[in-house]
C-alpha cells in the first residue's frame, strides 16, 4: 500500500531487482513477551462547575478543539491557574476531543528500528499491526484489547530482506499479509488461520522477478485480489478464489507502464475500483463490475499530474473518497476526492487542509458517523488527523503528530472494538500506535 511512497519521501528513488528465493515453509514464530505501555498520565483536574482542566491556552490552536457540527456549541471560558500561564476549560461532555487520543504501544514495540507501522487489521478478535524494518525485518503484532501486544510472526518471517507488510487483508478464514523484501528477493504472499501459525501461498512475486512488493489487498464478489508494484511494465492485479490458485486480471499497468504500482483497493456500488501510482501522469482510478473488465473513471491525477498516487480509497455514506499523494515537487498538497456515481469527482478540502506540508492522505477509514482522514507530512513533520461528518467539512482532532513531530505520517488507520487507532511512520524512535474512543 504506502510503503513505496514512503520510500520515494525519504528519498529512495530506485529499488534493486529481485531474485527468487523459495521459501517452503516459515518458521514457528518466536514466543514474544506482550508489551505493554508505559503508565498514564495523571487524570485532569477539574474545576467547581464540572469542567476539564486540559491544556495551556497556548498550545491550543485555532479550530482544533472543536467540531460545530457534534454536540456541543459552548465557548471556550479561560482562567489563570500560574501566573503567566492560562489554562483551558471545557465542559465535562466536550472534554477537548483533540487531547483524549492515547498511545497504547511502546515505541517501535521496543525496537527502534520498527519504523511505521505500514497496516492495520482487524481479524477475528484481535487488532493486528504489520511493521517495516530494514535490520532484522518486519514484524507483526497483536493484540485483543489494543493495548497489550504480542508479536505472532518471525523477524521477516525469516528472512531478514522481508523488510515490510505492504499490505493486510481478510478472506475466507483468512488473514493475508503481502511483502516487501529489500534485499533483491521477490515479494511474498503469507496466510494464518490463527493469526500465528503462517505458511505462503505466493512467495516468488507470482513469478515474476520484476514484481516488487505485494502492495495491495482487497475482497469483491468471491475473490481475493492483490495488487503489485511493478517497475519495468506496470502494476499488475491477481485474483483467486481460494487464496492459492491465482489468475492475473490486469498487466501493464491497465495498458499504461507507468502505472507502476496499484497502490489501493476498495469495492463501492457493486464496483471493485483501483488506485493507481503514476509519477509522470498522475494516478489513474479504475473500476469494475466482474474484476475482469475495467474503465477509467477519472481525468489522469484528477486533472493534476503532480497527484501521483491515491494511496486511501473509502466508502463513506452515498460517495465514495479517494485520497491523493503528491509524487513530484512542486505540486499540490494533498487533496480529497469524492464521487457518489464513480465518473464524477468532486474535490472536498482545502489543498493539504491548509498546510502545504501535508503532501498526502495516506489513510481513510469511516468511524461512527464520521470520516477520518491521515496525512503524511513533508519537509515539515508531526502528521494530522482530519475528520468530516458530511465529507466536506473537516476538522483537525489531533495535535501535530500527536505532539511528537518525528510522527510524520499517519500510515494507517483502523477501527476496533469502540475505538479509532492510527499507525504513524517515526524514524527517530520507533513507530507509534494511537486510538481514541468514539
Amino acid at each position: 500500500m504506502k510503503l513505496r511512497i514512503l520510500i520515494t519521501l525519504l528519498g529512495v528513488t530506485s529499488l534493486p531487482l529481485l531474485a527468487s528465493v523459495i521459501m517452503a515453509q516459515g518458521p514457528e514464530p518466536p514466543e514474544s513477551e506482550p508489551h505493554q505501555v508505559p503508565p498514564p498520565a495523571p487524570a485532569e483536574s477539574f474545576d467547581q462547575g464540572g469542567r476539564v482542566q486540559v491544556e495551556p491556552v497556548d498550545s491550543v490552536k485555532e479550530g482544533h478543539p472543536f467540531d460545530a457540527d457534534r454536540d456541543v456549541t459552548a465557548a471556550l471560558d479561560i482562567g489563570a491557574d500560574e501566573p503567566n500561564e492560562s489554562w483551558v476549560f471545557l465542559p465535562l461532555a466536550f472534554k477537548n476531543y483533540w487531547r483524549s487520543w492515547t498511545q497504547v504501544n511502546a515505541d517501535g514495540f521496543g525496537d527502534v528500528n520498527n519504523g511505521a507501522i505500514s497496516e492495520l487489521a482487524v481479524f477475528g478478535n484481535h487488532l493486528y499491526a504489520g511493521t517495516s524494518n530494514y535490520t532484522t525485518g518486519r514484524e507483526l503484532w497483536r493484540s485483543s484489547d489494543g493495548v497489550v501486544w504480542i508479536q505472532v510472526n518471525t523477524d521477516g518471517f525469516g528472512d531478514a530482506g522481508n523488510s515490510a507488510i505492504g499490505s493486510l487483508g481478510v478472506f475466507d478464514g483468512y488473514l493475508y499479509a503481502g511483502t516487501y523484501n529489500s534485499s533483491g528477493s521477490r515479494p511474498q504472499l503469507w496466510r494464518s488461520s490463527d493469526g500465528t501459525t503462517w505458511i505462503p501461498v505466493i512467495d516468488d512475486g507470482f513469478g515474476d522477478p520484476y514484481n516488487l512488493q505485494v502492495c495491495s489487498l482487497g475482497v469483491f464478489d468471491g475473490y481475493l485480489y492483490a495488487g503489485t508494484y511493478y517497475w519495468n511494465d506496470g502494476g499488475q492485479l491477481w485474483r483467486s478464489s481460494d487464496g492459492t490458485s491465482w489468475t492475473r486480471v490486469v498487466d501493464n499497468g491497465f495498458g499504461d507502464r507507468m502505472n507502476f504500482g496499484i497502490e489501493s483497493l476498495a469495492v463501492f456500488d457493486n464496483y471493485l475500483y483501483a488506485g493507481t501510482w503514476n509519477n509522470s501522469y498522475g494516478s489513474e482510478m479504475w473500476r469494475s463490475p466482474d474484476g475482469t473488465t475495467w474503465t477509467q473513471v477519472n481525468n489522469n491525477g484528477f486533472g493534476d499530474p503532480y497527484n501521483s498516487a491515491a494511496p486511501s480509497l473509502a466508502a463513506f455514506g452515498n460517495h465514495f473518497y479517494a485520497g491523493t499523494m503528491v509524487g513530484l515537487s512542486p505540486g499540490p498538497a494533498a487533496e480529497v476526492w469524492r464521487t457518489p456515481d464513480g465518473t464524477t469527482w468532486t474535490q472536498v478540502n482545502s489543498e493539504g487542509f491548509g498546510d502545504s506540508n501535508n503532501v498526502g492522505v495516506m489513510s481513510l477509514t469511516r468511524f461512527g458517523d464520521e470520516l477520518y482522514a491521515g496525512t503524511s507530512k513533508y519537509p515539515a513533520a508531526g502528521a494530522e488527523v482530519w475528520r468530516s461528518s458530511d465529507g466536506a467539512s473537516w476538522n483537525q482532532v489531533n495535535e501535530d503528530g500527536f505532539a511528537d513531530p518525528n510522527n510524520s505520517h499517519i500510515t494507517s488507520l483502523a477501527v476496533f472494538d469502540g475505538y479509532l487507532y492510527a499507525g504513524t511512520f517515526n524514524g527517530s524512535t520507533g513507530a507509534e500506535v494511537w486510538r481514541i474512543p468514539e
